[in-house]
C-alpha cells in the first residue's frame, strides 16, 4: 500500500522522524519532494546517496539530477570558505603567494589557482549574496562563477544593484540566459562605468595556449571586440581565397594563423632566451627518430606527441646531440664554474626541465629564469644539481615569499609556508622512459 503523502519538511526533520531507513518507509517521490525544497547540506547528501542506488523511473532520475546540481553548489560554497581560511580574506602582500598554497592543496595550476581564490575571496567578502545563493542551491556553478566575475569589478554599491538584478530571475535561466540577464543588468546599473572598465580591460590584452588531448592545442586571444572582429575578418577572407578545394574554412583558417607564425620565425632580428632564437625544441629518441621504435616525442611547452608527428618535424629540423642516461633517461652531468649558465648547460636544464619546477606550473623552461638553489654567494655552483627553471614570478616567490626548495635524493621538494611539503617528479629526458 503507498504511503500517505506528506508535506516537505526539511532534511534533518525528516531524518530525525524516519532515521536512515526513510527509503524503506516513504517512496522515492515522497524524498524528492522534500529533496528539492530542502536546504543543502550533509544530510542532503546522506539521502540523495541512498537514492542514487534505487531503481527509478526517467522522471525520478531526473529531479535527482537537479538535487545533485544543488548539492554541487552547496560543495562549491564551503570549499570557497576553505580557499579563503588557507589564501587569507584578501592578498597578505602584493604578490599574494598565499594563492599558491592553496592552489597546490586543490591541485590546480597557479594560474589556475589564482582565479579560484579571487571566486571564493569575493564570494565570502565583497559579494556574499552569490555566496548564500550559491549555498542554497539556487545558483549553479557556472552561473555564479559568471555573476562573480561579472561584479567582482564593480563597488559594493553597484555588485549590489547587479545582483538584486538577476538573482530572483537565476532558477529559470539556463546558464547561457542568465549570462545574457547579467550583461543587460550591468548596463542597466552603471552605462557610465562601461567606457572606463573598457579602457581597464584593454590593459589586460593576452595571448595563451591552452593544451588539449591527441596532439593539439588551443591558442586563445583575449582582446578589444573591434580587434578580435578585425583579426577573425582578416583570418577569414585569407582563408576564403587560400583553402584547398573541398578544404574545410576552419581548418583554413588555422592554416592562414599557422602560416604567417611560420614566416615570421623566419625573421633574424628576433630577440633569444638563454641564447637560441625561437624554435620548436622537441625530443626523442635515436631509434625513434629512425623509426625503429614507435617511442613518444616530448614538444617543449607541450608535452608528449606521437613519434610519426615528430617524424615530420624532424625531418627538416637541425638536430642537436644530447645524450641521456640509459638507466635513468636523464640527461647526463656535466658542471660548469660561472654563474652565467653557457648556452650548453642551459640548453641541458630547460630540455631537462621542460616546464618550471613548481608543481602544476605549466610555463615552458625556455622562457623561465635558471634559478641557483643554493645562492652563488653562498657557495653554490653553477651545475645541473644546483640549478632549476623557475617562471620569474615563483623564482622571486622562492627567494622572497618564504618557500623553500629542497633537494632529497635528485627529486626536488617545495616546502610552503604552512609547512605542507610537495615532491616534484622530475620526468626523464629519453621519452621512452614512463
Amino acid at each position: 500500500m503507498q504511503a500517505d503523502p506528506i508535506v516537505p519538511e526539511h532534511v534533518s526533520l525528516v531524518m530525525d522522524r524516519f532515521g536512515t531507513d526513510v527509503l524503506d518507509v516513504l517512496t522515492a517521490t515522497q524524498v524528492l519532494d522534500v529533496l528539492e525544497v530542502a536546504a543543502p547540506g550533509p544530510q542532503m547528501v546522506v539521502l540523495a546517496h541512498e537514492l542514487q542506488s534505487r531503481v527509478l523511473n526517467d522522471l525520478d532520475l531526473s529531479r535527482l539530477l537537479s538535487v545533485w546540481q544543488r548539492l554541487e553548489s552547496w560543495h562549491v560554497s564551503r570549499m570557497d570558505i576553505a580557499i579563503v581560511a588557507i589564501a587569507g580574506d584578501e592578498p597578505a602582500s602584493s604578490v599574494d603567494y598565499g594563492r599558491e598554497e592553496a592552489a597546490l592543496a586543490m591541485r590546480l595550476s597557479p594560474r589556475g589557482g589564482m582565479g579560484r581564490v579571487a571566486e571564493a575571496r569575493l564570494r565570502t567578502g565583497r559579494v556574499p549574496e552569490v555566496g548564500y545563493a550559491l549555498a542554497s542551491g539556487t545558483l549553479t556553478r557556472g552561473q555564479a562563477f559568471d555573476l562573480t566575475v561579472a561584479v567582482g569589478r564593480f563597488d559594493d554599491a553597484l555588485a549590489q544593484a547587479v545582483c538584486d538584478r538577476v538573482l530572483p530571475v537565476a532558477l529559470k535561466k539556463s546558464r547561457s540566459e542568465f549570462k545574457t540577464a547579467i550583461e543587460k543588468a550591468v548596463i542597466a546599473v552603471d552605462a557610465a562605468g562601461a567606457a572606463t572598465r573598457h579602457i581597464k580591460a584593454k590593459r589586460e590584452r593576452s595571448v595563451t595556449l591552452v593544451r588539449h588531448p591527441d596532439n593539439m592545442a588551443e591558442i586563445v586571444a583575449y582582446t578589444t571586440a573591434v580587434e578580435a572582429e578585425s583579426v577573425y575578418d582578416a583570418l577569414h577572407a585569407t582563408a576564403v581565397r587560400d583553402r584547398l578545394p573541398g578544404q574545410r574554412i576552419d581548418n583554413a583558417r588555422a592554416d592562414v594563423l599557422v602560416a604567417w607564425a611560420n614566416r615570421a620565425h623566419a625573421e633574424p632580428d628576433l630577440p633569444r632566451a638563454h641564447g637560441r632564437r625561437p624554435e620548436l625544441r622537441l625530443t626523442m629518441t635515436m631509434e625513434s627518430f629512425l623509426g625503429f621504435t614507435d617511442d613518444p616525442a616530448v614538444l617543449d611547452g607541450y608535452g608528449p606527441i606521437h613519434p610519426m608527428l615528430a617524424r615530420e618535424l624532424a625531418g627538416g629540423a637541425t638536430l642537436r646531440r644530447l645524450i641521456t642516461d640509459a638507466r635513468t633517461g636523464g640527461l647526463l652531468d656535466f658542471g660548469r664554474q660561472t654563474y652565467t649558465a653557457p648556452q650548453s648547460l642551459a640548453d641541458h636544464i630547460t630540455t631537462r626541465d621542460g616546464t618550471c619546477r613548481l608543481v602544476g606550473c605549466a610555463q615552458p623552461a625556455k622562457r623561465c629564469d635558471l634559478d641557483h638553489r643554493k645562492e652563488w654567494q653562498d657557495g653554490g655552483t653553477t651545475d645541473p644539481d644546483n640549478m632549476s627553471a623557475l617562471c620569474e614570478r615563483h623564482h622571486v616567490m622562492r627567494h622572497k615569499g618564504n618557500w623553500r626548495l629542497d633537494q632529497d635524493d635528485g627529486q626536488l621538494m617545495w616546502i610552503t609556508p604552512a609547512g605542507r611539503e610537495y615532491l616534484v617528479h622530475q620526468e626523464p629526458v629519453d621519452p621512452s622512459f614512463v
